[in-house]
């Protein structure tokens, strides 16, 4: 399980880092709920989760992203991984983000 290593804020963003290089930033989140089995948050403008190819050296060319951006009524998604295809379908009745702790 990866470890939340650094959170910051600047503006609008709020940007946690884990231990294995990842990157989660959420932009204008809103209605963040936390307890000792969860960490949600419910809305946000855009979602960005951003990591390295795992067991391949942690260059610029093994970096890889999924950017969910929020529009009125529907959630629009984009990547960058090329070893597979991704079926991404995003729903705005999910949370935003949503760690479970176990």
């Amino acid at each position: 399980m990866h470890k939340i290593i650094d959170c910051d804020a600047q503006g609008e963003v709020l940007h946690f880092q884990f231990d294995e290089g990842e990157s989660l930033y959420l932009w204008s989140p809103q209605q963040a709920e936390l307890d000792h089995l969860m960490f949600k948050i419910q809305n946000a403008a855009r979602v960005r989760w951003e990591w390295f190819y795992y067991g391949r050296p942690k260059t610029d060319q093994n970096r890889y992203f999924m950017d969910f951006t929020r529009t009125d009524h529907r959630i629009d998604a984009q990547n960058n991984v090329d070893w597979c295809t991704l079926n991404l379908r995003p729903t705005l009745q999910a949370p935003a983000v949503e760690f479970v702790f176990g």
